[in-house]
């Protein structure tokens, strides 16, 4: 009987009628597992795990026979019963100590053959499924680079948006100084008490001038008007048109004033919000 690591093996035998019988029982050619030990060394190791492919026994080599010296074997005659003895005896120890062992190396190398086209068909299928996702990293390349593009300019966008809230006034709203503060006293303490008597005082302007504008004759050449405590006096054409000219410009002070006011509380208002 020999036999291999991989459980390959033949048996000879001789049946009683002479006939020589060889049975030889062949193993599957997977892939031998892989044992890993991780206590032994780190994963940083430099070492490769190599898993058996020659049994020890076959690479420590043959089995050595010590045969001592004999000046008796050179005067030995082959055709005697004495040197037929000797050579049978030295053919029987060579062949039990190499050829059986070529014989068990010719069946290992055979099946490390078979292991190794094993080991070489699983890595083309590896190359092809790292092949099939370098084909698909490559077709999803374009949609990543739009998505990165688009990344960016959302980006981009954000950050136009951010300066713009920035440059916002209530964004960067600062404390008041002590001037803005006193001014911002003056305008509650107009707003309290001068802004009422400024506005009654422009209504009763306004009110006398609409009065003395519709009880005025046109084309009179004299208007009588006369004083409480004073006696009476007549107006000429020149004074009435300077008077009028005057309250014109009393009514466009008036004007200008009421415009003032509005930009006075349209500023409190901003100022309070």
């Amino acid at each position: 009987m020999v036999a291999d690591s991989y459980g390959h093996s033949q048996l000879v035998g001789i049946t009683p009628t002479n006939e020589c019988l060889v049975l030889e029982v062949t193993a599957l050619t997977e892939m031998l597992p892989f044992h890993f030990n991780l206590e032994v060394k780190p994963v940083s190791s430099t070492e490769t795990l190599i898993p058996e492919i020659v049994s020890k026994e076959l690479l420590s080599g043959p089995r050595a026979i010590i045969i001592p010296p004999s000046t008796s074997l050179r005067s030995l005659n082959p055709d005697s019963i004495e040197g037929r003895s000797t050579l049978h005896h030295h053919i029987k120890l060579f062949h039990e100590n190499y050829v059986e062992y070529a014989h068990k190396v010719y069946i290992e190398l055979e099946q490390h053959g078979d292991y190794v086209k094993t080991i070489i068909e699983n890595q083309l299928n590896r190359v092809k499924e790292v092949e099939q996702s370098l084909l698909k990293v490559r077709n999803n390349e374009k949609g990543i680079e739009d998505r990165i593009a688009h990344a960016f300019k959302v980006y981009e966008l954000l950050e136009q948006r951010l300066q713009n809230f920035k440059a916002l006034p209530a964004s960067n709203k600062k404390p008041l100084s002590k001037a803005e503060r006193q001014f911002d006293a003056d305008l509650d303490r107009i707003s309290d008490q001068e802004l009422d008597a400024l506005k009654s005082s422009m209504e009763a302007l306004d009110a006398r001038l609409k009065r003395y504008v519709s009880s005025s004759p046109d084309g009179s050449s004299i208007t009588a008007r006369q004083a409480p405590g004073r006696r009476k006096d007549y107006l000429t054409d020149s004074q009435v048109s300077k008077l009028k000219s005057s309250l014109d410009l009393l009514s466009s002070f008036n004007i200008e004033n009421t415009r003032k006011v509005r930009l006075i509380e349209d500023r409190l208002s901003r100022q309070h919000k």
